[in-house]
């Protein structure tokens, strides 16, 4: 995955990329679920699968600033499911920038 101001991946990847969230330090009275802090928009320039790296979303994680229980085996293993395809060309994917991505 490459990072500059937005994320791409390149064909023929196959790593994961490690979880993460976009605001991981907020301060606690503005941290509650609803309106969200930021809202990020990624958009779609080329049809996304599931063999092409389709962005991972975590629900539930956007209150926990990036803290979850780790193990030796890394990130819970259920997370690996929590794909987010089919997407077609110009598709947009609206998140809250506090959420396990």
């Amino acid at each position: 995955c490459v990072s500059a101001g937005g994320d791409f991946v390149l064909a023929g990847e196959r790593r994961f990329q490690a979880m993460h969230n976009d605001l991981s330090t907020l301060a606690k009275a503005s941290n509650v679920l609803l309106p969200p802090p930021f809202v990020a928009a990624n958009f779609c320039v080329a049809e996304i699968t599931g063999e092409n790296g389709p962005l991972r979303i975590v629900p539930g994680t956007q209150l926990t600033q990036g803290h979850w229980e780790r193990s030796d085996a890394g990130e819970p293993s259920v997370w690996r499911s929590f794909r987010l395809f089919p997407l077609p060309v110009g598709s947009v994917i609206l998140r809250d920038v506090r959420t396990d991505r």
